[in-house]
């Protein structure tokens, strides 16, 4: 009787390791997917990572070019006020010409 024990539970331990066994299987692509799952997300995320980096970039030469061109308007503002006063000097200057003579 021990024997039959013993060959019926050798044989429902071998449909329980042919179950554990497909269990484990399943889990191991479960565990792949997730993995490359992971992975798509991290290339991703280094993807978004590099396009931010470009627009930072962008941005900061943005910024120099406002710079420079706030500097050249600055520039323009002065020389157009001595233009000014120049022409104004200029027109002065006819009108009493005119008026002396």
């Amino acid at each position: 009787t021990s024997v039959a024990k013993d060959l019926a539970a050798y044989d429902g331990a071998k449909d329980e390791i042919v179950v554990k066994d497909s269990v484990i299987a399943i889990q191991e692509s479960r565990i792949t997917l997730k993995d490359s799952t992971i992975t798509l997300f991290v290339n991703k995320e280094g993807r978004y990572r590099s396009i931010i980096g470009n627009k930072d970039q962008a941005i900061s030469e943005w910024s120099k070019q406002y710079d420079l061109l706030n500097l050249n308007y600055k520039k323009m503002q002065i020389r157009n006020k001595f233009t000014k006063i120049g022409t104004y000097i200029i027109i002065g200057g006819l009108t009493y010409t005119l008026l002396a003579k």
